[in-house]
């Protein structure tokens, strides 16, 4: 897969631009506040439909204007199509297209582009709270798995309802006997999670342990769960009956949901110890880095299609020996875009186009 050509229309600090990009490596270089990282998240709201930076979509819209146009061109084994996402102030909705027909549900548009992005705030999932490390594994189920999302907004339903009954039953409103019908969708939905998140995480380490060899056996992933131990679906369902018994009063006193998906986490580990822990900071970024290349290398061999990678400043932080390992990874990817803000930090990359950003100017390096 690969980006032949972007347009902007009012896209942040761009009120027109277009790019034609090359196979290979891409890099886009400028000061900070250029708008480089503009020029990623566009690409990734027309892949997801959303931002990576902000929830708030009208902040996407160049100042003093009422709408934005995102335009792409893409190639995947020889065949062409175009896309394009429209933001309106106004109707306050987006608007999606490929090759001029309208989509009926922006959800469509949603694997067409395979992109797998790596930002700053990517190593978080390393070193910051569980939330982060679950979205990651769920996001990423989501792309391989149609129905895994329709499964997990339902289980977020499911709590918020289970959450609500046991507040009701606290201060007496709700008999006891209200929940049955919570829990036992609470299991059902909860326990295909789980199970599904384990495969991934297995699946995810055979990819690791296969892919890359000059870091083999130092990165490794568990499911981290206080109340699973054994992931066969017949016994998490086991487990959540038993425990739910245990746990009854607790949940009355504290209104909430103890068990579960929700309240899991995902290890990560470098050298047999907890990378949130003892990894250093250029490691951690290693780390991260590695977790999106499987994510790619996992795509492709799901959907046969090979994702564009998107880095938005990865290379700070990281030694010339973890860029070294980096750089031979990106040799072997179809494409490949990045930023940066010091061309020393990519010297060795094999870049095929470069791009110098200035204002809102892009202007290609001959």
């Amino acid at each position: 897969m690969q980006v032949l050509k972007l347009n902007l229309f009012n896209f942040r600090n761009y009120v027109k631009t277009e790019i034609n990009f090359s196979d290979g490596i891409n890099v886009f270089s400028g000061e900070n506040g250029s708008g480089k990282t503009n020029i990623l998240e566009a690409l990734y709201f027309i892949a997801y439909t959303k931002s990576f930076r902000t929830v708030n979509d009208m902040s996407l819209i160049n100042y003093n204007n009422k709408n934005m146009l995102i335009e792409i061109e893409i190639k995947n084994n020889g065949i062409i199509k175009n896309i394009s996402c429209e933001l309106s102030l106004e109707q306050r909705k987006k608007i999606a297209k490929i090759n001029n027909n309208r989509l009926s549900r922006l959800s469509k548009l949603i694997g067409e582009i395979p992109i797998v992005l790596f930002s700053p705030e990517t190593i978080q999932i390393i070193k910051s709270d569980p939330l982060l490390r679950r979205n990651f594994v769920d996001e990423f189920l989501c792309l391989i798995e149609n129905t895994y999302y329709d499964a997990l907004l339902k289980y977020q339903k499911i709590i918020s309802h289970r959450n609500f009954i046991l507040k009701k039953i606290k201060e007496g409103k709700f008999s006891s006997n209200t929940l049955d019908i919570w829990n036992n969708q609470m299991i059902n939905f909860g326990s295909e999670i789980i199970e599904k998140r384990v495969k991934l995480i297995n699946e995810m380490n055979d990819i690791i342990s296969s892919n890359f060899e000059i870091i083999k056996n130092k990165i490794k992933l568990t499911y981290n769960s206080k109340y699973f131990i054994n992931y066969d679906i017949t016994e998490i369902k086991n487990s959540y009956n038993l425990h739910l018994k245990n746990l009854y009063n607790e949940e009355i006193a504290r209104g909430i949901t103890l068990i579960g998906p929700h309240r899991d986490d995902i290890d990560i580990y470098f050298d047999d110890r907890l990378a949130k822990l003892y990894a250093s900071e250029g490691q951690q970024r290693l780390i991260a880095l590695i977790l999106k290349f499987t994510q790619a290398k996992f795509l492709k061999l799901k959907n046969g299609i090979e994702p564009i990678i998107l880095l938005d400043d990865f290379s700070s932080e990281l030694d010339e020996s973890n860029r070294g390992i980096i750089g031979k990874l990106l040799d072997n990817i179809e494409q490949v875009i990045i930023t940066t803000t010091s061309k020393e930090n990519i010297k060795n990359l094999k870049v095929k186009k470069s791009f110098y950003i200035n204002n809102g100017t892009v202007n290609e390096i001959i």
